[in-house]
């Protein structure tokens, strides 16, 4: 082994990121670096030139690319397989700081967060990190064994996790008398009420079993979402408001309406020693994907973004299983 790799390996012990008992070495260490491009990214936030207090999001984004074309040029057999762009990489670690709440944003400015601790099971997670504090990584995450607090705050209130069970959020969604009928010539797509989903989420046909169901129609991004049902030979639509379906909220509406009609897929998952392999079998509404995509690594790094499949410490993810269990969520353990 050479010494840069024992460098390498010293990182990962360093950031306690632990290798599966069937995995791969090459994604290991794989794993390693993107931790590793992430947790520098991070310090790079303290790169203040004269009285400013923040530092420009090009200046981030090209620290994390000059980062992987050097760890390419350390590493290049470990790195063979690490395929994506420096441009992808940058984009994708920006956006799931951005997204978690790891970062403060003001005009192309961003800096760190302040330091808060969310208790998660034996650990506490901790987003906004001093630079001088020792603390583990899962994914782009940190972490450590601290004491846990019983008031400390929970994964739920730092990570804003949904608070109501997914029925009864569905319940409250639903109440509503403003039904309206629906112009029968617009042009919709209709959310898919069974699997198999990976035929997407969405149908061109509408359902006339009368159970209240969601739609949308309009540009992507820009779309109207409406509850509908099929009532005395008339489709009827009740608009729901922009704050509630915007940015990919509406998967909050639609896990809680999967789950009331029991055809929601439950999170597949298998453990591989220290780590937990995950496979989303449907999308998780934005917060809570939002915590799993920081605290957890692509299960492949040939292309990004890898939502449906990832990789966490097995401590964080049963953290993390125990908080969507409680709203409603099913685990499967393969």
């Amino acid at each position: 082994m050479s010494n840069n790799e024992e460098l390498l390996l010293e990182i990962g012990q360093e950031l306690n990121i632990k290798k599966g008992v069937s995995e791969p070495n090459e994604l290991w260490k794989e794993r390693i670096v993107y931790s590793a491009i992430g947790r520098m990214a991070l310090a790079s936030l303290w790169d203040i030139d004269g009285d400013n207090k923040s530092v420009s999001i090009t200046h981030f984004k090209h620290r994390i690319e000059r980062l992987l074309y050097a760890y390419k040029e350390l590493y290049p057999k470990c790195m063979q397989r690490f395929i994506i762009s420096d441009e992808e990489l940058s984009n994708e670690i920006y956006k799931v700081y951005t997204e978690a709440g790891f970062l403060y944003h003001s005009p192309n400015r961003i800096s760190s967060t302040a330091e808060v601790e969310a208790k998660a099971g034996t650990m506490v997670c901790v987003r906004g990190a001093n630079l001088k504090r020792n603390v583990y990584i899962s994914g782009l995450g940190t972490y450590n064994r601290a004491k846990v607090n019983p008031l400390q705050c929970t994964l739920q209130q730092v990570f804003r996790f949904q608070r109501q069970t997914l029925k009864e959020y569905w319940q409250q969604v639903i109440t509503t008398d403003n039904w309206l009928v629906i112009d029968p010539q617009m042009r919709k797509e209709y959310l898919r009420l069974e699997a198999p989903f990976s035929r997407g989420y969405w149908k061109d046909t509408p359902d006339k079993d009368g159970c209240i169901s969601l739609l949308r129609f309009g540009h992507p991004g820009q779309q109207l979402y409406f509850l509908y049902r099929y009532i005395n030979g008339q489709y009827k639509g009740s608009a729901l408001p922009e704050w509630m379906v915007k940015e990919y909220k509406y998967r909050r509406v639609a896990t809680a309406l999967l789950a009331g009609n029991g055809t929601l897929p439950g999170v597949t998952y298998s453990i591989d020693g220290d780590v937990v392999n995950i496979r989303l079998n449907y999308l998780l509404p934005p917060e809570e994907m939002n915590f799993l995509k920081a605290y957890s690594w692509p299960q492949s790094f040939l292309k990004l973004p890898c939502d449906f499949n990832r990789v966490m410490q097995k401590e964080i993810f049963f953290a993390f299983k125990e908080e969507l269990e409680k709203i409603g969520y099913h685990f499967m353990g393969e």
